[in-house]
């Protein structure tokens, strides 16, 4: 199922979000309260995370590495490059990416999207994000 997801991901979230007004102003600790839905319909700033002048890329890559690392034991070249493409390339929604991961990833599948969304909704691979 690797399809296209851009299309998806230019949609408007749908339900109430009031948080998402001023997208860049969103703190850690206002992210840690949120829901997993409103986590889930909060709009990302793709612009900015797939600028060429953005570190983000990297940054992302070596979160990912290591998330993936912790969950199966080895750093899956293959899938991590597969997520950053699902992501910063497809801009797929979390409900694409987790039924994607979810195949190797199975019960962490949700906690790994739920964490990888928090970061991109804060443009920031390196806070502690509980």
């Amino acid at each position: 199922a690797d399809a296209d997801c851009a299309s998806t991901a230019t949609t408007q979230p749908t339900g109430s979000v009031p948080l998402v007004a001023s997208i860049p102003s969103l703190s850690v600790s206002t992210v840690q309260a949120m829901t997993q839905q409103q986590i889930f319909d909060t709009p990302i700033d793709w612009n900015t995370l797939t600028s060429p002048s953005s570190e983000f890329r990297s940054q992302l890559r070596k979160w990912v590495s290591a998330k993936i690392m912790d969950y199966i034991g080895e750093e899956e070249d293959t899938m991590i490059d597969f997520v950053l493409d699902q992501i910063l390339d497809k801009r797929c929604t979390p409900a694409e990416i987790l039924e994607e991961v979810g195949v190797v990833l199975d019960d962490d599948a949700e906690t790994f999207v739920l964490e990888l969304w928090k970061r991109l909704i804060l443009q920031d691979t390196t806070v502690e994000i509980g």
